[in-house]
């Protein structure tokens, strides 16, 4: 499969035949980094495409986009915390900061994950 990456204010991964098959929404941190910090708000990859690296090329093509950024984070989802897919973001260098449990409902929680992609600072 040909994957190409169209971004506005979130990339968006185009299949064969130019259909969106997933997207990564993000955003800048508010504070006082000056847009040196990029959180995911939301990832998303259709289920028939999943298990095709498709997740992992958006997050590179983030990285590889946005030199000046020295952080990316991103709080799970209720989703995400469902069907345990923790293991993807470690595979994909970020690692696990914090757990609040209970965040969604008893037994759903959300975990924080961090990865350092520049030594700017």
């Amino acid at each position: 499969m040909i994957l190409k990456f169209k971004t506005d204010k979130k990339i968006i991964a185009l299949g064969d035949k130019g259909q969106e098959i997933g997207y990564l929404d993000f955003g800048y941190s508010q504070d006082a980094s000056n847009n040196r910090n990029i959180d995911i708000i939301y990832m998303h990859v259709k289920p028939e495409y999943r298990k095709m690296h498709i997740g992992s090329a958006m997050i590179k093509f983030l990285i590889d986009n946005k030199p000046d950024v020295v952080w990316i984070s991103l709080w799970t989802g209720k989703e995400m915390e469902r069907i345990k897919g923790n293991k993807f973001y470690i595979k994909n260098g970020f690692k696990k900061m914090c757990h609040h449990k209970d965040y969604y409902e008893k037994g759903i929680g959300t975990t924080l994950f961090a990865r350092k992609i520049n030594e700017r600072i």
